[in-house]
């Protein structure tokens, strides 16, 4: 085999483990999966002008356990960028700016921290 098609054999296989990550078949944006970044930790209590009323889901979780922690995230959605409270996991730190992913179409479902999605970079 010559150099050049060792070459693009490397290529071609560095690309399918690229395209086999973990976090494409889990966190599927037509299952309403989008990177966001953490900004703050909130309690029950606070209210928020940039978080809409649609984009709070404490308001959905008016019973929610005691103690439960509430993260208020952003993400992009061109042109704009949305900010949304959504459950935190618990008994996990999270600091700002770090990315998770979050499910725009279900309030109860918790961020989930990837490695991929800390590679990804995107805000």
């Amino acid at each position: 085999m010559s150099p050049f098609q060792l070459a693009i054999c490397l290529g071609m296989v560095l690309s399918a483990a690229a395209c086999a990550a973990p976090t494409d078949d889990a966190m599927r944006a037509d299952a309403g999966w989008r990177m966001a970044h953490v900004d703050r930790v909130l309690p029950l209590d606070e209210r928020l002008e940039v978080v809409g009323a649609t984009q709070d889901c404490r308001l959905t979780a008016p019973n929610s356990a005691a103690g439960q922690a509430w993260l208020l995230v952003h993400y992009r959605r061109p042109p704009i960028m949305v900010f949304r409270v959504v459950p935190a996991m618990a008994h996990r730190d999270y600091a700002a700016g770090e990315p998770v992913w979050i499910n725009v179409s279900d309030c109860h479902a918790q961020p989930r921290v990837s490695g991929m999605s800390a590679k990804v970079g995107l805000v």
